[in-house]
């Protein structure tokens, strides 16, 4: 075992170093827990198991003047700062040791570093309407390019494709809505990742995003989970043959005809899907996307107006549309003017109805006109 270093080694250079920057993240109400909490870890470190009033010796003097004060000190990093100082103090230090590995831990109970692992996936979802396969999966004790802070032994990296096919830039937020659910129902976030900037219109990239796990774990045995607490969250088993045909668009093509204001209506298409226009449906729900085409046969110009005169229906829920894409005007004597309106459905739901709600401020004046369809 390597004895703590007195002040002035490079244990203690590098936690006066790394510590102090921490004076600005304050944690209120930790208070004596937060240290206490935080320097049992050492108690399981591979180099150091002193008493907590020994490591505060080597901290600096501004942080320890009074337990209550500590909550200063966030636990996170006060761990990655000790772990780093203690790997930089044992470089310096020789030891003679006899190390046995059990159930992938050292004899006195340490994690063993693990050889890199790759685990072919191959699945693809559509998140916030962003396509993004999961390549592979890797299992290591770290990552030269993670610089992450996490305090765990090993490192679950997803290395994965994204595809934005929409007209906008779209950002994703994995920090907090990816997370890796452990066999026994555990949920871990991501903690770092290669790039975390918005994906711009029709662009196609790769990237990784990593997971800290305390155990050895069988990836196979791990499942993602796309979407926050608050979406519609989509969980990839990662097995490498994953289903996950549930979570893909499905249209359908009514082509069902109506008049409305005088024009000549057509509801050619209709998708269901998890996500529109760079944004994942609430917890719950999915989005219907109606593709409609009109002929304006009348003299006038027709002012669609979707979000005033145009809903969707099914059983007790009535919803105005979230977006669309009509121009302002349908000019009369034109055919073929095309269009999307998106609703936000429950997702349990099948039957709908689509409503023309009645208009006076046309010529000639609209009636409801009303046409079903199932998805």
């Amino acid at each position: 075992m390597v004895p703590l270093s007195p002040p002035g080694s490079a244990f203690a250079r590098i936690v006066e170093q790394r510590l102090t920057p921490d004076l600005v993240n304050p944690l209120p109400r930790q208070a004596a827990n937060t240290t206490l909490k935080s320097l049992k870890w050492l108690q399981n470190f591979q180099y150091h198991r002193p008493h907590p009033k020994v490591i505060t010796h080597h901290l600096p003097r501004q942080l320890l003047r009074h337990h209550q004060r500590v909550s200063i000190i966030s636990p996170s990093s006060l761990i990655h700062t000790i772990r780093a100082a203690s790997n930089a103090n044992s470089a310096t230090t020789s030891t003679t040791s006899n190390t046995t590995t059990i159930n992938g831990s050292g004899g006195n109970g340490t994690p063993q570093s693990i050889p890199l692992t790759t685990t072919q996936i191959n699945s693809t979802v559509t998140y916030a309407s962003v396509d993004v396969t999961i390549i592979n999966a890797q299992k290591a004790s770290s990552f030269s390019d993670d610089n992450g802070y996490s305090n765990s032994p090993y490192l679950v990296r997803l290395n994965i494709k994204e595809h934005n096919p929409t007209t906008g830039s779209v950002y994703l937020f994995y920090n907090d809505n990816l997370h890796l659910i452990l066999p026994d129902g555990t949920s871990v976030a991501a903690t770092s990742e290669h790039d975390t900037s918005g994906i711009g219109q029709a662009v196609t990239r790769t990237n990784w995003v990593d997971f800290p796990v305390s155990t050895n774990v069988d990836v196979s045995k791990l499942t993602v989970r796309f979407g926050g607490a608050n979406e519609a969250q989509m969980n990839v088993p990662l097995t490498g043959s994953a289903d996950v045909s549930k979570y893909q668009l499905k249209t359908i093509t009514p082509n069902s005809t109506f008049t409305y204001a005088g024009l000549n209506w057509t509801l050619t298409t209709t998708t269901s899907s998890w996500s529109a226009n760079g944004k994942q449906a609430g917890s719950g729900m999915r989005y219907i996307v109606v593709t409609l085409k009109a002929n304006n046969p009348t003299q006038s110009n027709f002012y669609v107006f979707p979000s005033d005169y145009v809903r969707l229906k099914s059983d007790t829920t009535t919803s105005s549309p979230t977006d669309n894409t009509f121009s302002s005007s349908i000019a009369a004597g034109t055919t073929g003017s095309n269009g999307t309106v998106t609703f936000l459905m429950p997702q349990n739901a099948s039957s709908f109805t689509l409503v023309m709600l009645p208009r006076t401020d046309v010529t000639p004046s609209a009636t409801q006109v009303t046409t079903n369809f199932q998805i």
